[in-house]
C-alpha cells in the first residue's frame, strides 16, 4: 500500500494551471503528507513553438515566468499560512527526465500532475507530461481532472483476475490495496470492472472461452471483493474493451476517481502507440490514479 505522504506536484509552465495542488493539498490532509511544488520550465525550440501557436489568438494577459514563479511560491505561503504542510521551497526544473530526478532526490512517493492540453500537431514530438510519466514513472501518478471530490463518492478500480502473468497479478492487487485505502480516505465506495470474453476471439481479454466460466470469474470477483474489504454488489464484468468499458461506467457511477495499472512503456515502437491508460485518460471526467507494479 503506497502511503501518499510525501508528494510532488507538478506545475507546467506551458500549460499553467494549478488545480493539481488543490488536489495534492486535499489527499495530503487525508495522509497527514507533506507537498513539494515543482514548476516545469520550458528550455527547447518545439515546446514553446507551441506554445506561440496555441496562444497567438489569445490576448497578451498570460503571466510570464517569472511571475509563475512569484505565484507558486505566493501559494506556497498561503498553503504553510493554513497549516499545511508544504515544502516552504520552490522546485523548478527543465525537463521531464528531471521531475524524476527531483522525485528521488526529495524521497517522493507520489507524483500530480493535471490533466495536460496540447496540440496534436507537437504531441509526437514534444509528448505531453502526463501520458510521458504514465509511461516511465516508477511511482504512482494522480492526473488531476476538473471532477471534484465528495465526500461519500465513488471509485472505480480496473482488475485483470485471469491474466496469469506475475507482473500483471502483482498489479491487480496493489490495485486492490489502493482501492481499499482510497474507501478509507474518502469514506465513500469502490466498483470493480473486469472485461470478460467476447465471441470473437479479438474481444478477448481472459483466458477461458466457455460461458459457463461468466459465474467462476463472477465468484472470484467476490473473493476479490472480500479479501479486500470491498461490496460484491459493485462488481462490474464487462464485454467491451477495458478503456470503453471503464468509460461507461465512470459515468455511470459517476466517480471521483479511476485507478488502474499500468507496466509502463518500453521500446521504441511504445512511442508511437496508445495504451490503455492513455486512452482512459483520454475518455474520462475524472482523476486517475495509475499504480506500477
Amino acid at each position: 500500500m503506497e502511503s501518499y505522504k510525501n508528494i510532488l506536484v507538478v506545475v507546467e509552465e506551458q500549460n499553467f494551471v494549478t488545480k493539481a495542488i488543490a488536489r495534492a493539498t486535499t489527499l495530503a490532509g487525508y495522509t497527514n503528507g507533506k507537498v513539494n511544488i515543482l514548476l516545469l520550465k520550458n528550455n527547447n525550440f518545439v515546446s514553446r513553438l507551441s506554445t506561440l501557436s496555441k496562444n497567438k489568438h489569445k490576448p497578451k494577459t498570460t503571466p510570464s515566468v517569472r511571475s509563475k514563479d512569484e505565484l507558486l511560491q505566493h501559494m506556497i505561503t498561503k498553503l504553510a499560512q493554513k497549516g499545511i504542510n508544504v515544502n516552504p521551497e520552490l522546485l523548478s526544473c527543465y525537463s521531464y527526465a528531471d521531475i524524476l530526478k527531483e522525485a528521488q532526490n526529495k524521497d517522493i512517493d507520489t507524483i500530480v500532475v493535471s490533466e495536460s492540453k496540447h496540440s496534436f500537431w507537437f504531441k509526437y514530438q514534444t509528448p505531453p507530461v502526463d501520458e510521458y510519466l504514465i509511461g516511465i514513472s516508477p511511482y504512482p501518478l494522480l492526473i488531476v481532472k476538473e471532477h471534484t471530490w465528495h465526500k461519500d463518492g465513488h471509485i472505480l478500480s480496473a482488475v485483470e483476475l485471469f491474466n496469469n502473468k506475475v507482473e500483471h497479478q502483482k498489479l491487480t492487487e496493489k490495485v486492490l490495496e489502493e482501492s481499499e485505502h482510497f474507501v478509507q480516505l474518502l469514506g465513500g465506495d469502490c466498483h470493480m470492472v473486469d472485461c470478460y470474453y467476447g465471441e470473437k476471439e479479438d474481444m478477448s481479454f481472459n483466458y477461458i472461452q466457455t460461458e459457463t466460466n461468466q459465474d467462476i470469474h463472477l465468484s472470484i470477483m467476490k473473493k476479490y471483493c472480500h479479501d479486500h474489504h470491498l461490496q460484491e454488489d459493485n462488481i462490474h464484468l464487462s464485454l467491451e474493451l477495458p478503456e470503453n468499458a471503464i468509460k461507461q461506467l465512470s459515468i455511470e457511477v459517476d466517480s471521483e476517481l479511476v485507478i488502474v495499472g499500468d507496466c509502463g512503456h518500453r521500446g521504441l515502437l511504445s512511442k508511437f502507440s496508445t495504451h490503455v491508460s492513455e486512452e482512459v485518460l483520454n475518455n474520462i471526467n475524472c482523476d486517475l490514479l495509475v499504480l506500477k507494479p
